[in-house]
């Protein structure tokens, strides 16, 4: 089965703009409790409106980060106007996220998500070092870090509840 672990860094709460997408794409093997990575995803994009400085102060992105992050990339400016991320997601059955109801909130996947905060607790970085699981603190609010530790704690769980995990996939709980 697949499924596509999602991170977005955004310029705020719910309703603003993405400035930074990650997914990393992976198959589960249920009867194996397993995990491979298939893909990765992270592009950088500009808010719609104006800067947030709490945002950047958590997440670091300035304009001119961003700009640094894209490049001489060929993507749109705007998350809201680039089908890539969409794009990526579309052979994924379902999607994980630490606090899910956050960032599905700027996916419309029509997908099972599972959210690694309801079932781990807490804070990313309390969650994964709750369970032995290194995090760098200089590392988070980075997209790309962020959803690698999902997926770390996604593993944890799999290899303890996959039983649990797969019946929410497939909405058997």
């Amino acid at each position: 089965m697949i499924g596509v672990v999602i991170d977005f860094e955004t310029n705020g709460f719910f309703g603003t703009s993405v400035l930074s997408a990650a997914g990393i794409m992976i198959t589960v093997d249920w009867d194996r409790n397993s995990i491979d990575i298939a893909d990765t995803f992270v592009r950088h994009y500009y808010p719609v409106e104006k800067w947030n400085r709490h945002a950047q102060e958590v997440n670091g992105l300035s304009a001119g980060e961003i700009k640094n992050l894209r490049g001489g990339c060929d993507y749109p400016r705007y998350f809201k106007d680039d089908p890539g991320f969409i794009e990526f997601c579309c052979n994924a059955n379902f999607a994980v996220a630490h606090n899910a109801r956050f960032d599905s909130s700027f996916m419309p996947l029509q997908l099972p998500w599972i959210c690694t905060m309801n079932i781990c607790g807490g804070k990313l970085v309390d969650a994964a070092r709750n369970r032995g699981i290194e995090v760098k603190q200089s590392e988070l609010h980075q997209a790309l870090y962020d959803a690698n530790i999902c997926l770390r704690l996604f593993e944890h769980v799999l290899v303890s509840r996959g039983d649990y995990l797969k019946a929410l996939v497939s909405g058997k709980t």
